[in-house]
């Protein structure tokens, strides 16, 4: 038996024991009670029950997107924590609205990027009947052009296993009629799918597919068996063969252009940036040490505004709206995702960076150098980055209000540790200082720039040949913001 044999031949999807419990008032809820069930290639599975019995996190499971108490979930054969195992699925989820300055046809392409084998664009459209629609933007969309919209970023990838929960949302009855016509043709072609929904209309198209009714109830499933599957040869894409990975390129380039693009279409945040960067434009004449202060001081508090307020607000904003949920149920690996936001705050901040020197500059004529500006700029651009990644992972752990009076509470930290006359202050507090990160931030700006950030402060670490110690506090933090913006996008802990 070859390789593609055994593919075939395995469960598409395997849960064994699983459990799942949940706190509801105060009242533990098992949604999942000692779950044992595989899914067959080929297979077509309704799954029913209640309001609140469990489907949709039993989607999530099988996805990754929640983790059981107890028990293990495979999909494909792998933990569908890893995004390896998400290359031959498609699904559409309840709670997901995508990112509204984009267009359809490039929220399909941003998609499409993600798979290594995925459908044609105009397939895509014709199967969605969204050919006219594809200049629109999704925020103009009505709902059921929104519902079609979702099933073309679910079938973009070319999937093997659709996972449709509620897919027939705000449909009238003609295009309700038309999606399972279509959810028809990839049954005939050996796909794997469960659907969910509550239209008895749907149920009876669908029961003409299905091979299996699986009813949650009580924390258990119940199985009906209603036919073979329509087709004997189950699906295997092209996209398992071990030479096709997940394109982490192009993936990355696609999410780059998303960022690019929904900044120059919500132009509010990077105009405030530039009028926050003309700010030394009114700075009165003074001496060039005390001038170089100002800029200098401008310039990091500006850096800070856009890698941990603006940056983390926005990461906020998608992952409520259910977008991030959304990218999860994908092959995109969180730090393809991760890596794309931090360049395009980086970006941003260059941007800033260079306005407010160059403006610095022309202000302090001979009294400063050119190497003066590389060094400051090199100094605090780079050394942003770690401050960057720690606004993602804000922005991912908390909700939108909670995260602006974190980053409030940050910035005030920054401010009252970067600056600090450290020789002068007890021997205690010196040791509490060293460990905040943002002092070292300010060593290293000082060494870069050479001077002082208070005309009054002495940098004994800085002169002493301490700046590479500063310089690996920096990358430590950028490695421990990492890991916990890493984990918080794998593991969610507020609900959207």
């Amino acid at each position: 038996m070859n390789g593609q044999d055994t593919k075939q031949n395995s469960p598409v999807i395997q849960l064994n024991n699983v459990s799942k419990v949940y706190k509801i008032k105060g009242e533990k809820c098992a949604i999942c009670n000692g779950v044992n069930f595989k899914v067959q290639p080929g297979e077509f599975i309704i799954l029913e029950g209640e309001n609140g019995s469990g489907k949709s996190t039993l989607l999530k499971l099988i996805l990754g997107l929640e983790f059981p108490d107890s028990g293990n979930v495979r999909l494909w054969g792998e933990s569908p924590q890893l995004a390896s195992s998400k290359l031959r699925v498609g699904t559409t989820l309840q709670k997901a609205k995508p990112i509204d300055s984009l267009t359809v046809e490039e929220l399909v392409n941003l998609f499409r990027s993600y798979y290594p084998q995925p459908l044609d664009m105009e397939e895509i459209l014709n199967r969605t009947k969204l050919q006219e629609k594809r200049k629109d933007k999704a925020i103009h969309l009505s709902g059921g052009q929104e519902q079609a919209l979702y099933f073309a970023l679910a079938i973009a990838g070319n999937p093997d296993l659709l996972l449709l929960d509620e897919p027939t949302r705000n449909l009238d009855k003609n295009a309700s009629q038309q999606f399972w016509q279509q959810v028809g043709e990839f049954a005939k072609q050996g796909k794997t799918i469960i659907a969910v929904s509550h239209n008895q209309s749907d149920r009876e198209i669908m029961e003409n597919m299905a091979t299996r009714v699986l009813k949650i109830e009580n924390g258990s499933l119940q199985e009906e068996i209603l036919s073979s599957p329509l087709t004997s040869e189950p699906a295997i894409s092209a996209s398992t063969t071990e030479t096709n990975k997940i394109p982490f390129a192009k993936a990355f380039w696609s999410q780059m252009q998303v960022e690019r693009l929904d900044l120059l279409r919500k132009p509010g945040f990077i105009l405030s940036i530039f009028a926050f960067s003309l700010l030394p434009l009114l700075f009165p004449e003074e001496d060039a040490g005390t001038l170089k202060n100002y800029i200098i001081l401008l310039a990091g508090f500006n850096l800070f505004l856009i890698a941990l307020q603006s940056f983390s607000m926005r990461i906020a904003t998608e992952r409520v709206q259910g977008w991030i949920t959304l990218l999860k149920a994908t092959p995109l690996p969180a730090w393809v995702y991760i890596a794309a936001k931090v360049t395009a705050a980086f970006v941003v901040a260059v941007f800033s960076l260079a306005i407010i020197l160059g403006i610095g500059a022309s202000k302090l004529g001979n009294e400063a150098t050119i190497g003066f500006f590389i060094q400051t700029f090199l100094g605090l651009s780079l050394g942003i980055i770690p401050f960057a990644i720690l606004g993602f992972a804000i922005g991912y752990l908390l909700e939108p209000k909670a995260t602006s009076m974190v980053t409030v509470f940050v910035l005030l930290l920054a401010m009252a540790t970067i600056g600090v006359p450290f020789s002068m202050l007890p021997y205690s507090l010196q040791s509490a200082i060293a460990f905040s990160p943002f002092y070292h931030y300010g060593q290293v700006v000082a060494a870069a720039a050479d001077l002082q950030i208070s005309p009054n402060a002495d940098f004994p670490d800085v002169k002493d040949g301490h700046f590479f110690l500063h310089v690996l506090w920096l990358v430590w933090t950028g490695i421990a913001a990492s890991l916990l913006a890493i984990w918080s996008y794998q593991r969610d802990r507020v609900s959207g």
